[in-house]
């Protein structure tokens, strides 16, 4: 980018870039300018001088990230439910999970487990999924992918109305970014229990939220039994 101006010497520039949709600024240089860039305005701003060729204005960006997507499901007292989740990043950082549940009553705790579905098939592969803490951070590169299991376990005995509201919190550093620039996300699943109502759950996904024609989309449709026959 070359900015040319017909200002005289000594008046103030300012040179701003406006992003796409789904992109986030990530820094940008002065270039020849002796001008400053500011990320809070995602601008650059210097005195001209007459006679001067200014270069190397530059601006970054990236495609923000996603988490994917809100799950709801009607359990039965003492039934196990799976929520599916996939984060994708289009840049590296490093990426940490963490989930807060509110259950109603209050006083009933439903047991949660968030895993690692490393190879993405959906269950619990022991020796290979692992369980994510709010310690465990994930290293990635762009256009690389984390499945996610999300497990909610119903206490026996839980009467009809009662529910369990999780929110998982997708906290994603942007590698070599200086102050670290961070993408928070978030998504929800509900379990309602009713053991009148509970029984076949099915599922669908896609794996993009938006996409040019002609781009394949690729669908997942999941049918989980949780009744008792």
């Amino acid at each position: 980018f070359v900015p040319r101006s017909t200002a005289p010497s000594g008046t103030s520039i300012r040179v701003a870039e406006t992003n796409g949709n789904g992109f986030l600024s990530t820094g940008g240089a002065a270039g020849n300018t002796g001008g400053t860039y500011d990320i809070a305005t995602d601008d650059v701003t210097f005195t001209v001088t007459a006679g001067i060729s200014y270069t190397d204005v530059n601006f970054a960006a990236v495609q923000v990230s996603r988490l994917l997507s809100d799950g709801q499901q009607t359990l039965l007292p003492g039934a196990t439910g799976f929520f599916q989740h996939t984060f994708d990043v289009f840049t590296t950082g490093d990426v940490v999970f963490t989930t807060q549940t509110v259950n109603n009553p209050s006083a009933i705790t439903f047991p949660t487990i968030l895993f690692h579905d490393v190879n993405c098939n959906g269950q619990v592969d022991s020796g290979t999924d692992v369980i994510l803490t709010p310690t465990t951070a994930i290293s990635l590169v762009a256009n690389e992918t984390v499945c996610l299991l999300y497990r909610v376990d119903v206490p026996a005995g839980v009467q009809n109305g009662a529910t369990s509201s999780s929110v998982i919190t997708a906290t994603f550093d942007l590698a070599n970014t200086s102050p670290t620039i961070q993408e928070v996300l978030t998504r929800t699943d509900l379990v309602n229990v009713n053991d009148t109502e509970a029984g076949l759950v099915i599922t669908k996904t896609v794996d993009q939220v938006q996409a040019l024609p002609g781009t394949p989309l690729l669908y997942s449709i999941n049918y989980v039994n949780n009744g008792d026959t």
